[in-house]
């Protein structure tokens, strides 16, 4: 069970949508002060949660240690969500990666150039040089992500 979907469901129906999500496993829930962020909870299984509030958005998935509530919510947030940032305790130095519906899953570290590549993807050129820099810019990204070469 989620604590605190409700707010979130509340919230989408009204047309809000938070800046920040995250979804904590274990711990104790707090309503949200404001409409920018919201953070729930979730105890035991998820699997009766209606994960339809999470469409479209990105969400941090936190876990003290990665069990099988953490596999499940995972597992319900690629059916929804846009982004998934996946952090957990347990994992030590290398606390998590990313994952987004187009890519999969991605080192935290090589996300800065997923975020470039698309971003240069999105740019409208109007000159030579702009086309040329956007290229730059893409190419870049995608010498150290080659994945991203794929898409």
């Amino acid at each position: 069970m989620i604590d605190g979907l409700s707010h979130l469901v509340t919230m989408r129906r009204g047309g809000m949508t938070p800046a920040t999500v995250w979804l904590s496993i274990g711990g104790q829930y707090r309503p949200p002060v404001d409409n920018s962020q919201i953070e729930l909870v979730a105890h035991g299984t998820v699997i009766r949660d209606d994960f339809r509030a999470f469409k479209g958005l990105d969400v941090t998935l936190f876990s003290p240690e990665w069990n099988d509530i953490a596999e499940e919510s995972l597992s319900r947030l690629k059916e929804h969500a846009a982004a998934v940032t996946i952090l957990c305790a347990a994992y030590k130095e290398d606390i998590g990666y990313f994952w987004t519906m187009e890519h999969g899953n991605i080192e935290l570290d090589d996300y800065k150039w997923v975020k470039q590549y698309h971003e240069a993807r999105c740019t409208v050129c109007r000159t030579h040089a702009e086309t040329a820099e956007r290229i730059r810019l893409e190419n870049e990204a995608i010498a150290h992500v080659p994945s991203l070469g794929a898409h």
